[in-house]
């Protein structure tokens, strides 16, 4: 068993400044003798989840992947116990891998890492991830999609992966499944006893996750207040990877739209928190490894309130991850008062093991937050 102690801690009880300990990960009040003082004063917080990573996503270019089917199979184990390693050293506590394009390595590879020190779930390859915009002529075959998704559900996972709207050369998303085959989907993959993430852009494919009662909504940047009413009654949890869509529409969308856009999703975001929806931060393979906390300052600088961007970047309603370890953080400061704090975590005790000073500001993150305040004031959001 290992023990530390933090003298005169802030933690989220809503209490008076106490001592706290860390017992084998797991916040307390009660001090074992043997405690190890680290620090007295800051803020004892849980971990961080990034709800939307990639880990095979390649560091060389947003958007593109490790290229797992030329590796050996130990090869693809070592990079995902780095990546795996890189999020527990920064504070993260849980991930959950929405997929790749290829082979679903990490989902594949899944148990070998239970002993990682970071909770996570998988899954596999994306469903439907090469497929174009359907019309009235083309419709995909209802028979192979669905053996894609008991495919992936059969990996043990516990998440499926679909892909319901493309972006095409010209015009908004447009969707890749028809409605009636992404409702059959979703229940053949929850009876395998798999949860769906569904990545949804545009209005149609996300109208059509909601009716199809998809477990959680990937992206869904341009929801609409009837959407989020959907989301609410079913308990559709939302993830909105805000600092993802940014850079990805700001090559698609003129700035005009962007600023209208992001104005909506602004309001829809607190509409959906005033609701009781379950918001979640995700990286979408956009930002450094451990580096989840720049999504939660996004979703305060686009709209939600500081508490809630807290709450979304540790899963409070545990929405994602409900078998989470007990990594801790030391913050200076309350994140629910200033969420920045997030980006320079005094601490860490992960797996028993005390890690200093982890994230910090690197060079690589303060190029990632100066990248994102700027698209942010530039936008408009309020």
């Amino acid at each position: 068993m290992t023990s530390f102690l933090v003298r005169d801690a802030g933690t989220l009880d809503g209490g008076r400044r106490r001592d706290v300990a860390i017992v084998d990960g797991r916040i307390t009040s009660t001090i074992p003798e043997d405690a190890e003082l680290i620090h007295s004063g800051g803020w004892v917080i849980p971990g961080l989840v990034d709800a939307h990573s990639h880990l095979l996503a390649s560091t060389r270019a947003v958007g593109t992947y490790v290229d797992t089917l030329s590796m050996s199979a130990a090869s693809v184990e070592r990079h995902i116990s780095r990546v795996l390693a890189a999020n527990r050293r920064h504070g993260i506590r849980a991930i959950r891998d929405v997929g790749d394009p290829s082979d679903g390595a990490v989902a594949r590879h899944r148990a070998r890492h239970h002993r990682i020190g970071v909770a996570f779930h998988a899954a596999g390859r994306f469903v439907n991830g090469g497929a174009m915009p359907v019309s009235d002529t083309e419709l995909l075959d209802p028979t192979a999609l669905l053996a894609q998704v008991r495919e992936q559900a059969a990996l043990g996972g516990g998440w499926v992966k679909i892909v319901a709207d493309r972006y095409s050369a010209a015009g908004p998303p447009a969707l890749t499944i028809r409605p009636d085959h992404l409702i059959t989907m979703i229940e053949t993959a929850h009876a395998a006893g798999a949860r769906v993430a569904v990545h949804a852009v545009g209005r149609p494919a996300v109208r059509a996750a909601l009716s199809a009662a998809a477990d959680t909504l990937e992206h869904g940047t341009f929801v609409t207040p009837g959407d989020v009413a959907h989301m609410a009654r079913q308990g559709t949890a939302w993830v909105p990877t805000v600092v993802a869509m940014r850079r990805t529409l700001s090559s698609r969308l003129t700035a005009s739209e962007m600023r209208d856009a992001f104005r909506d999703l602004a309001s829809n975001l607190r509409l959906a928190h005033e609701a009781g929806v379950a918001i979640l931060t995700g990286s979408d393979g956009h930002l450094p490894a451990g580096a989840v906390g720049i999504e939660a300052v996004a979703l305060s600088e686009c709209g939600l309130e500081m508490a809630a961007a807290f709450d979304a970047a540790v899963d409070r309603a545990c929405a994602v991850a409900v078998d989470l370890p007990g990594n801790v953080m030391v913050t200076e400061c309350d994140p629910r008062e200033d969420i920045s704090t997030l980006l320079e975590p005094l601490l860490i005790v992960s797996s028993g093991r005390l890690i200093r000073p982890a994230i910090g500001r690197g060079s690589t993150v303060d190029a990632a937050l100066a990248g994102l305040r700027l698209d942010l004031g530039t936008t408009g959001s309020s």
